[in-house]
């Protein structure tokens, strides 16, 4: 009788041990692992971003560039309408 006590015994401790798993709860849980890693790898691009200094000097060649090609389409655009206009 003792040993059937001792047996119940030991499977009442190893059902106990048993964890039964939700797969609700396992989906869930990679979710919040994949959006996290998500979340940091879009903070580590920021601080990258950020991190990347351009030169003042750059800055106001690349702008003089933009307002000279700028120009020169407006000007083409304008000598279009004009050859238009005498057709």
């Amino acid at each position: 009788m003792k040993s059937l006590e001792n047996t119940l015994d030991a499977m009442k401790s190893m059902k106990s041990r048993h964890v039964t798993v939700n797969v609700n709860a396992i989906f869930e849980a990679l979710q919040r692992t994949a959006q996290e890693k998500e979340k940091n790898l879009e903070e580590e691009d920021e601080s990258l971003i950020k991190s990347i200094v351009f030169p003042r000097f750059l800055f106001e060649e690349f702008m003089m560039r933009m307002k000279m090609r700028m120009m020169t389409t407006i000007s083409i655009c304008f000598q279009l309408i004009l050859v238009h206009k005498m057709i």
